[in-house]
């Protein structure tokens, strides 16, 4: 992932965590989407190379759907 593409997440999560309204598919063999209301969690180690972040994951947690 990009610098810029990471600060721009980070905008959200100007923390350890935030809640934020994400929309995602209902499950993985669907094609209905849905907007949750949900806990993001911001990695605690980033690995960094060069202007990148390597295997950078951000969990979304108490998914509420909406």
């Amino acid at each position: 992932m990009s610098s810029a593409n990471r600060n721009a997440l980070r905008a959200y999560c100007t923390g350890k965590s935030a809640r934020v309204y994400i929309r995602t598919r209902k499950n993985d063999s669907s094609d209905a989407y849905v907007t949750y209301s949900a806990v993001m969690l911001w990695p605690d180690d980033e690995e960094r190379f060069a202007n990148r972040r390597l295997n950078f994951a951000i969990e979304f947690r108490d998914l509420v759907a909406l």
